[in-house]
């Protein structure tokens, strides 16, 4: 793949080829995390099979994905503490998301009361022990649950510390990207034999 920076008198762009897309600076500052979301993107355009309910699936992580270049977008502009409380608060509304995307209600034992929509933390406790089920992903599980829960302190700090800055922007914006990846492979993984039971009775 190429990628080139083009400017013209109304707006400058990434454009990167094969295949070819063109992404606004604006909200992709870093051409290396945009060709982490053309590799993605172009990944996800090649999964022509897709049942309606994969669709919806897709349409929402790229939702998500768009909501993560936003925050990275006011971080690339902030120069001022409540700029990069404002990146705080995009990342806590991305992961916010994240958790509403993927959350289902029989995911919640029997017997016991629902989260509140908002309660980020302990809806990905309940999303972790319905991916890493058993004990063969005790790892897996505990991992999913404690970077979800120390991103979410860290990104509801910043939006209220009074000396944010850069850095401190940088690792919200980094910490917010990595409970996407790994909440997304741990729920691929868990997905992922349903879906070859299903492309096997298909080419029965």
């Amino acid at each position: 793949m190429d990628g080139w920076d083009v400017r013209t008198n109304k707006n400058r762009w990434w454009v990167i080829t094969n295949p070819t897309n063109l992404y606004s600076q604006k909200l992709f500052p870093s051409l290396d995390y945009t060709f982490s979301f053309h590799v993605g993107l172009h990944t996800r355009m090649m999964q022509t099979e897709m049942c309606h309910e994969q669709e919806q699936a897709h349409d929402r992580m790229n939702q998500l994905w768009n909501r993560l270049a936003g925050a990275h977008a006011t971080l690339f502009k902030a120069t001022k503490v409540e700029e990069f409380q404002s990146v705080g608060m995009k990342c806590r509304e991305c992961l916010l998301f994240l958790a509403q995307s993927l959350a289902k209600p029989e995911m919640v034992p029997a017997g016991e009361e629902a989260p509140k929509r908002g309660d980020f933390i302990h809806w990905c406790e309940l999303i972790a022990n319905h991916v890493a089920p058993g004990s063969s992903n005790d790892n897996i599980r505990a991992y999913l649950k404690q970077v979800s829960k120390s991103t979410w302190q860290l990104v509801s700090w910043l939006t209220h510390a009074q000396s944010a800055g850069s850095f401190d922007g940088s690792i919200a914006t980094e910490a917010t990207e990595n409970v996407l990846e790994i909440f997304i492979a741990a729920w691929a993984k868990h997905e992922a034999p349903k879906q070859q039971a299903k492309r096997r009775r298909r080419n029965r």
